[in-house]
């Protein structure tokens, strides 16, 4: 909380708040902070995916921890009444009555945490079923955070949890799996980790999105699985100094894994890089980093990824992007007057574009195929590094128009 209060706190210079939640909430980052937007379904899908947490909890709790079921009980009903509070606080900030200090906070970041907070409970309890031999209950807990992403497996989750209600509430599973030998429930433990490990897999090379909680169970699941069922203790002493000194020097040498739908891949950074920015935007940009020196600022479609590409790779400062949103208040209001005029380049005219470069001193230009023809057939332009889908233009010393 102090990391996301702190900000806001030091930056109190004042603003027209209208104006100012505008830009910020309805223009810049709806996703993040404007809470009509995400919609009646993803509110709902959320809420009921954390009281499913909270009830599994307190269910757990109250059968086979009643010396913490209380206390449990009392940080449920907490945490429910933190994440309301914190929906409703957004809502009137940006909605009702627009408030630049509350914005600024990014409040619902915390809505992270909290689902952080109940995706661990699950796990843990998850494995507490699992040491006391209630499978069910343990696969039900395990796979509900796992199939986390978005309310788009709500459902499946609802009946996880209606499962692991009757496995606690009924003597099923002490009918099933009292009379297993050792040989037995090391078999079926298996299963349950392998179960949950493959769904998590899936689900990480499955999703684009929202995979943070997916990796988290997966993560914690497999270091269970390891130190109880492979390694045991050597987990602790062998296995997971080696497994950190061997990231450590694969990192140094550029290499990381890729998880995608083809499976798990072991690639270098400069081709994860360019991969997932295309090539063609990668090549022309280590080309104009090469060949122009010094510090340099290049015009570009403010809101195209592109253009963020081309700033990271080239290391030269594009004018001005959409993703990178100043910090300081009154700049804000600067930023988006710049980030209006510069989405007016891919329509003007080529004489109005070299007009608007004179007037913000700018002498670069990062342009697509489109306009190919037309600034190469002017005397205001002149190509400095081009390939079949970008080029980059400087204004020409030549005199003379079109």
């Amino acid at each position: 909380m102090t990391l996301i209060i702190a900000p806001s706190l030091l930056n109190t210079t004042p603003v027209d708040e209208n104006l100012f939640v505008q830009i910020y909430a309805f223009i810049r980052t709806p996703h993040h902070l404007l809470v009509s937007s995400w919609g009646k379904v993803l509110i709902f899908h959320s809420a009921v995916l954390l009281a499913l947490c909270g009830f599994s909890g307190v269910l757990y709790c109250k059968k086979h921890m009643p010396e913490n079921y209380r206390m449990l009980m009392l940080q449920t009903g907490l945490m429910a009444l933190f994440w309301i509070s914190l929906l409703g606080i957004e809502y009137y900030a940006t909605e009702i009555h627009p408030n630049s200090f509350i914005v600024t906070m990014y409040l619902p970041k915390c809505f992270k945490y909290i689902t952080l907070l109940g995706a661990l409970l699950l796990i843990k309890y998850g494995f507490l079923s699992l040491d006391g031999k209630r499978y069910i209950s343990a696969v039900s807990l395990l796979l509900i955070p796992v199939l986390s992403s978005n309310g788009k497996y709500l459902y499946i989750q609802i009946v996880l949890f209606t499962i692991f209600f009757l496995a606690e509430e009924t003597d099923i599973q002490d009918k099933l799996f009292e009379a297993l030998d050792d040989s037995e429930n090391k078999i079926l433990e298996l299963l349950v980790y392998l179960l949950c490990l493959y769904f998590a897999y899936k689900k990480m090379s499955e999703m684009q999105t929202g995979k943070y909680y997916v990796y988290l169970a997966f993560g914690i699941i497999l270091y269970k699985f390891l130190s109880e069922k492979i390694w045991r203790n050597y987990i602790k002493t062998l296995a997971l100094p080696m497994a950190a000194l061997a990231m450590g020097v694969i990192s140094t040498n550029g290499f990381v894994f890729h998880i995608s739908r083809e499976g798990v891949s072991y690639i270098g950074g400069r081709e994860f890089t360019e991969a997932g920015m295309g090539s063609s935007i990668y090549s022309i940009a280590i080309e104009f980093k090469e060949k122009i020196d010094g510090e340099v600022i290049f015009l570009a479609d403010p809101d195209s990824l592109k253009s963020n590409a081309f700033q990271l790779i080239s290391q030269k400062s594009c004018y001005v992007l959409t993703k990178n949103t100043p910090s300081n208040k009154n700049s804000l209001i600067e930023w988006y007057d710049r980030i209006v005029e510069a989405r007016k380049i891919a329509s003007c005219s080529i004489v109005e574009l070299k007009k608007y470069m004179d007037e913000i001193n700018v002498d670069y230009v990062l342009m697509t195929a489109e306009r190919f023809d037309e600034l190469d057939n002017s005397d205001l332009y002149d190509a400095v590094v081009r390939n079949e889908d970008f080029a980059v233009y400087r204004k020409s010393n030549r005199a003379g128009t079109n």
